[in-house]
């Protein structure tokens, strides 16, 4: 398994995971058992979620588009070893200037192309917010996508390895070690990005 995320998106250390890969715990409105295929951040102080700016998990080209599901999203694209990842940041409120739209083909399929903004790893893209399907509360949902460019194959992949709901225990907050996990940060303890900077809207 290659490994290739170098931090968390998020700056602030208080972000805290409510839903894990498998299946959703429905602790922020979603139904109980019902397949994510995602990882999913909120900050909640005093009872109150609260935005906060989401960075790049890794370098790549980066685009931005909007969904009924997804809301305003950021995609960033890299390539490596035969194979192909992409990273969705969804539910964003805001969305950095810098990044330009995702290009469509006729068959409403997304088009790689050169037009793209080449990013890096702890780049702001945008705040978490409550675009798209969310039940009206501030989050960030997460997912990573790997096509193997020999055999064709899609799939998602959990990025903490674990495959399970949050209710399971065994994900760990992004303050603790990944040590023992089959995950795809470089490090077992990954750092935060940098804090957002206010003039990339």
């Amino acid at each position: 398994m290659e490994k290739f995320l170098e931090n968390y998106p998020f700056s602030d250390s208080r972000v805290k995971l409510v839903e894990g890969f498998s299946a959703y715990d429905g602790v922020i409105g979603d139904t109980p058992g019902e397949a994510h295929k995602g990882i999913d951040y909120v900050l909640i102080l005093d009872d109150a979620y609260l935005p906060f700016a989401v960075a790049s998990m890794h370098d790549g080209m980066a685009f931005h588009g909007t969904s009924d599901t997804w809301g305003k999203f950021v995609i960033i694209y890299k390539t490596m070893d035969r194979k192909h990842y992409n990273t969705i940041y969804a539910h964003l409120d805001e969305v950095s200037s810098n990044i330009p739209l995702q290009f469509l083909g006729k068959d409403g399929k997304r088009v790689l192309n050169e037009d793209g903004f080449t990013i890096r790893a702890g780049e702001f893209l945008g705040t978490a917010g409550i675009t798209g399907a969310t039940n009206g509360i501030v989050q960030l949902h997460i997912e990573l996508h790997e096509k193997d460019l020999v055999t064709g194959l899609n799939q998602k992949l959990d990025p903490y390895g674990v495959n399970d709901r949050a209710s399971s225990g065994q994900y760990p907050q992004p303050s603790q070690s990944l040590s023992g996990l089959n995950h795809f940060w470089f490090e077992d303890k990954p750092h935060f990005s940098q804090p957002r900077v206010e003039s990339e809207f």
